[in-house]
Order: C-alpha cells, then sequence, then structure tokens
C-alpha cells in the first residue's frame, strides 16, 4: 500500500550531484512505500533515468520549448490532474517553477524547496527574485550544507522557523574500500584526484599553481587525474583551455590528466592517495561524500561545511586556504610526510563519519520524517 504520492521536481537527470541525489531521494521514497513521480524539463536520458525506469519511477519530460512559462502551466495542469500529498524541488530555478505551479493550481499541496549550492554560486538578479518569492511561499526549506543554511538565514531571515539540514546520502555500503597505507610506501608520486566539472569556481588554477610550487620548492611531483565531464559551454571549455596552456609554459602537463566523464569513479577513489577539493564554495560536494565513504584522506579549501565533514587536527585529512596556491602545496606536502599510521586513522576515521552521517539510512529517515510532519499539517 502506497503512503502517498510525491511529486519530484529538477531541471534535467543527466549527470550532476543534485541530479544524483534527486535520484537517491526517488528511490529511498519509492522503497519506503511512496508513489514517486519526477517532473524535468530538459530532454535527455542517462545512467540516472535508466536506473529511476528499472525501479519504476514515473518520469515526465517537459520540453523548454521558447516560453518558459509554458514549463510552469505543464507543471500545474500535471499538479491538477493528479493527488500528489507532497511536492519536492531541487535546485534554484525548479524551486521558483514548483512553488508558482503549486500557487496557480490553488491546491493545498506543501512544496519544500531545497538549496543545493552556496548561495554565493548564484547572486544574479533573477536568483535572488526567485529566492524571495519561492521562500515566502513555500512550506519548508531543506539544505545539504549547515553553512549555506546559515548564511542564507542571515539574507532572509524569515524562514528560519522551517529550515532543516540534511546532508547528502552516499550508499557508503557499495564503495570499494581504499586499502591501509602500506609501511614500505615512500610516496615519492602522490596521486592525486579531484572529481568535478572543471570551472573557474572550482579553482583548478590554485592546484596548478600549488604543482609548479612543490616541484620547485620541495621538490616532490604529484600527479593529478582530474574526473568531471568538460561542459560544453563558453566557460566550461574556456577554463579548461586556460589551466592548461598554464600546465604547458610551466611544463607541469605531464603531472596532469583531464580525465572528462568516467564510470569507474569508486575504482578512481580506491586507486588514489588522496582527494583534494580547491573550491572556493560549495554546498556540500558529492566528491568529498564519496571520498569518505571509500575511506580516502582528503584535502579541501577551508570553506562551507569543508571543516566538518574533514575534522580537526587531521581526522580525515587537511584544509587549506583556497586563495593561496603556496598554501595548498604546504598541505600537500606535509600530507605526503604524514606517518602510515596518521593516514590509516584518517582512512578509518572516514569510514566511521560516512557510515554515521551520509548513510542512506539516515536520509531516508530525516527526508521521511519532514514528509510525514508536512502532510500531517496540511490535512489538518
Amino acid at each position: 500500500m502506497s503512503h502517498g504520492h510525491i511529486l519530484l521536481v529538477i531541471d534535467h537527470l543527466r549527470g550532476g550531484g543534485a541530479a544524483s541525489q534527486m535520484m537517491i531521494l526517488a528511490r529511498t521514497l519509492n522503497a519506503n512505500g511512496y508513489r514517486i513521480t519526477i517532473f524535468t524539463y530538459h530532454l535527455g536520458s542517462g545512467p540516472h533515468y535508466d536506473l529511476l525506469c528499472k525501479d519504476g519511477i514515473e518520469v515526465i519530460q517537459c520540453a523548454k520549448g521558447r516560453f518558459k512559462f509554458g514549463i510552469v502551466l505543464a507543471l500545474m495542469r500535471l499538479i491538477n490532474k493528479t493527488n500528489y500529498c507532497c511536492i519536492i524541488s531541487y535546485l534554484t530555478t525548479p524551486n521558483f517553477y514548483a512553488v508558482l505551479a503549486k500557487i496557480l493550481s490553488k491546491k493545498n499541496i506543501p512544496v519544500l524547496v531545497s538549496e543545493r549550492a552556496a548561495i554565493e554560486a548564484n547572486v544574479s538578479l533573477q536568483a535572488r527574485l526567485f529566492r524571495a518569492v519561492y521562500f515566502r511561499l513555500c512550506k519548508f526549506v531543506l539544505f545539504n550544507s549547515h553553512d549555506n543554511r546559515k548564511n542564507t538565514e542571515k539574507l532572509y531571515p524569515f524562514i528560519k522557523n522551517k529550515t532543516q539540514t540534511i546532508y547528502n546520502a552516499i550508499d557508503h555500503l557499495s564503495f570499494k574500500i581504499h586499502e591501509q597505507f602500506d609501511e614500505t610506501d615512500e610516496r615519492k608520486i602522490l596521486n592525486i584526484l579531484v572529481i568535478s566539472t572543471p570551472r573557474p569556481a572550482k579553482n583548478a588554477l590554485c592546484l596548478a599553481e600549488a604543482l609548479r610550487e612543490l616541484r620547485d620548492k620541495n621538490k616532490i611531483m604529484p600527479v593529478v587525474q582530474w574526473l568531471g565531464p568538460i561542459d560544453l559551454d563558453d566557460e566550461s571549455v574556456r577554463y579548461v583551455d586556460e589551466i592548461t596552456a598554464y600546465l604547458t609554459e610551466q611544463s607541469l602537463l605531464d603531472q596532469w590528466d583531464w580525465l572528462g566523464y568516467r564510470d569507474d569513479v569508486k575504482s578512481l577513489l580506491a586507486q588514489s592517495d588522496v582527494l583534494v577539493h580547491p573550491s572556493y564554495f560549495e554546498g556540500l560536494p558529492n566528491a568529498i561524500c564519496e571520498a569518505l565513504a571509500s575511506g580516502l584522506p582528503i584535502i579541501a579549501s577551508d570553506v562551507c561545511d569543508h571543516p566538518r565533514l574533514i575534522g580537526n587536527n587531521q581526522d580525515r585529512g587537511m584544509l587549506f586556504d583556497p586563495y593561496d596556491s603556496k598554501s595548498l602545496a604546504c598541505s600537500i606536502n606535509e600530507f605526503n610526510q604524514l606517518p602510515v599510521k596518521t593516514l590509516n586513522l584518517m582512512r578509518k576515521n572516514a569510514l566511521e563519519y560516512a557510515g554515521t552521517y551520509l548513510s542512506l539510512e539516515k536520509f531516508s529517515k530525516d527526508y521521511m520524517n519532514i514528509i510525514l510532519k508536512l502532510t500531517n499539517t496540511s490535512n489538518s
């Protein structure tokens, strides 16, 4: 027997952190007795879409067309003809569409909007207007980052009584566990993994400059594998070209490999020595969550929830200043000199953290508690 029918709204399911988490949410709620429909407005399939279809989850794709208001009308018609108990949307524009469509439908359905990225990631006038509207009109606001929640509540204090943080979920039991570091491994060559779509906010230049510093000052030459699709837009392509030109100019190109999209992320995590995450700002990066689930130590920028994820005193890795490449170089050099006992303790702590705070069970329980509370309130 179904507990109710939930509508999920997102721009697309082709890939990326938000799409991955929505797929996990859909499958988790479906497994717990809810009927799920996902509404997207960018056409296209992919591994997320295929898994959802395999589970029997309905995916409705609305062609975007020339007029964006057509998306809102299509969503409104869907809400009017179906007895949904709850609507959950991810990301700024889908949040706006979901709230507006619900208002136009005149149905009494609670809408939960979810902020997935750092508020600094989108400060355009449109984004600020969208947030001002849907924060007022939604029933609840979910965040995947304590830091982003705090910063957003400062800008929109009226939402404080209807917010909660739920960390991203990772199926930690499905990850290949990083082997213990070997006492005989001198680690003269560090294998660094980065998982991110290359864009200016991801701060690849800081890592490239750190490689130069490490070579010239510390006489070590780590190898970087940058995993992540290069979006076919001007910003992403131009940024990759800029970093590649710098690496060529500094004779560092042999130490850097743009891997593009790969479906063997778990194997790459298990084979690497450390994950480096140099972003200027984040929501809650799946890359760090996946590294924790693999037991891979992390060197991350000291921003957003990274200190919570990494811990203090080298619990699960190290932090650095993303605006100072020498700070990153110093962290990499220090990591390279850590005793094996410390590295294996980082590994153990990472696995324990992922199992406690990033589990599917905790994610599922937190979401269902909110859904039950809001649906009971709307029906009373």
